[in-house]
């Protein structure tokens, strides 16, 4: 997968849209989706380790997020078969590292994501749990 977003409110509210290729399996093809995230809570390292780290910081948030699967191996076609799914997911930013001297890519961070999958429409409904990584960089 990969994305890209906008923030708000001092990088506190982060709308993302992103695509992808789902493996073949249960839900597959090309993968387009939206993700809305609120930050809950943000603790600077410094806080905890000195004003050496005043640039690290960690936070916390929560969101929803919605994809479109085409359901199609063959390439990418918007038709009866697609699915969108639903999860709501939180969001911890272990390390995001802020370079003050810079007006263009001066954040960078790694994020780790737990999310719950809402199926309703498929052979056997329920919530599935899925984890990821990523890494995001703030160009502006």
């Amino acid at each position: 997968k990969i994305g890209a977003g906008l923030t708000f409110f001092d990088d506190n509210v982060k709308l993302q849209v992103e695509t992808g290729i789902a493996p073949p399996g249960r839900f597959s093809g090309a993968v387009i989706g939206g993700k809305l995230l609120a930050n809950i809570a943000t603790v600077p390292y410094s806080f905890i380790f000195g004003p050496d780290w005043q640039n690290f910081s960690l936070s916390a948030a929560v969101g929803a997020k919605f994809s479109y699967f085409t359901m199609s191996d063959s390439g990418i076609s918007f038709s009866t078969p697609g699915v969108i799914l639903g999860s709501v997911l939180g969001q911890v930013e272990l390390i995001k590292y802020r370079v003050p001297d810079l007006s263009m890519f001066n954040t960078y961070s790694l994020y780790a994501e737990g999310s719950l999958w809402f199926i309703s429409s498929d052979v056997q409904a329920g919530v599935v749990p899925r984890y990821s990584i990523g890494a995001r960089i703030g160009i502006f």
